[in-house]
């Protein structure tokens, strides 16, 4: 037969709940979820926005970075990891040589 829960089973189930939505809350309140909220297509949008009901915080993980290196990534997402590396100019940039030029500082994109 099944095992019975107890009340300490629950609270301790609860509790991991709770912790994974505030986890998970944290990273969506990251720029990294915004960007990949933004750059994503209607899908992946969608499917961000089902973590909205149920916590699992390193599949959302997973999924902002999938999102993030799957595709090409967009004019604005360069020029914020531009910024975020000091690259004089990059306003003033092409799409290549934003590319050209992170890939030369040894960014990953």
């Amino acid at each position: 037969m099944g095992k019975q829960m107890t009340g300490a089973d629950l609270q301790s189930k609860h509790r991991r709940t709770y912790l994974d939505f505030r986890r998970q809350n944290y990273i969506i309140s990251t720029e990294a979820f915004e960007d990949a909220y933004d750059s994503g297509t209607k899908e992946q949008k969608i499917l961000l926005e089902s973590f909205l009901t149920a916590p699992n915080p390193d599949l959302l993980r997973s999924t902002i970075i999938d999102i993030m290196l799957g595709g090409t990534l967009t004019m604005p997402t360069l020029k914020k990891i531009a910024q975020k590396y000091q690259i004089l100019n990059y306003s003033r940039m092409t799409k290549f040589e934003l590319e050209d030029e992170l890939l030369s500082l040894g960014v990953k994109l």
